[in-house]
């Protein structure tokens, strides 16, 4: 998250998409959540510490991670009080903050 250097109160929140060819891929099961539990399920083996894990080539391909595919999402970031707010943008330019 960082500053618009020139935007008045303008925070902008980047992320990179490690699986951007998941939709294609999953099809129904993109759009109906299975296909992120199923991935879910697998980083979370992966991260915890009381589960011994080896990363097998299978599980790279189960998880369709290719990271020179990944791409980044830039979001502008909301305020209302001292919440902040990162809501999905199909589209924004930096025009329509002061």
């Amino acid at each position: 998250m960082f500053k618009h250097p020139k935007k008045k109160d303008l925070y902008i929140a980047l992320g990179d998409r490690w699986l951007p060819d998941l939709a294609k891929e999953e099809g129904e099961d993109f759009y109906s959540g299975a296909a992120y539990a199923r991935v879910h399920k697998k980083f979370q083996e992966i991260f915890d510490p009381e589960i011994e894990f080896v990363f097998t080539e299978e599980d790279a391909k189960a998880m369709r991670i290719n990271s020179s595919l990944s791409d980044y999402v830039w979001f502008p970031i909301r305020f209302d009080g001292e919440r902040a707010y990162i809501e999905w943008r199909d589209e924004w330019t930096l025009e329509e903050f002061e």
